[in-house]
């Protein structure tokens, strides 16, 4: 099951535009929680939320044949002048490298920047690869300035 595109502003003014994409396998317990970390480190990157896409259920899907992902792309060609987007980590968009590489290369095609909530910066899949190993790159290893990550939560 899909949720809907949130499509709302979201941050304080200033910084750079940013997409805030927030993917979970299931209805989400700790959305408001992930929202929050989100904004934070949108505010602590100097980005400036202006759309929310959150997805449910489609993280093992091709990448082509996921909504969300195409209605991001989709908004990411009608507003050239957002070239970031915030997620939790990259495996929040891909559980397979099959699907990633395909995915980071929609972003590199776009000169998107991918912030995660750990501050890592990536561009490409051979950054993606070098900021981390794939077990780091997969699992959420973010802030815990709240006592816990996300997936503790």
């Amino acid at each position: 099951m899909n949720s809907p595109d949130r499509g709302s502003a979201v941050a304080p003014e200033g910084g750079a535009p940013a997409v805030l994409f927030m993917s979970f396998a299931r209805t989400p317990k700790n959305q408001d929680l992930q929202r929050e970390i989100g904004i934070r480190r949108a505010d602590e990157s100097k980005l400036r939320l202006v759309h929310e896409i959150v997805e449910v259920g489609s993280a093992a899907t091709p990448y082509d044949k996921r909504w969300a992902l195409n209605a991001l792309f989709g908004y990411l060609d009608e507003h050239p002048d957002v070239r970031h987007v915030l997620l939790p980590s990259l495996g929040r968009v891909s559980r397979s490298w099959q699907n990633l590489g395909p995915i980071l290369k929609e972003f590199e095609n776009r000169h998107v920047v991918i912030v995660t909530f750990d501050g890592r910066r990536v561009t490409d899949l051979d950054m993606a690869i070098m900021c981390s190993g794939f077990n780091k790159l997969l699992n959420f290893e973010g802030p815990t300035h709240l006592g816990r990550g996300l997936h503790d939560a």
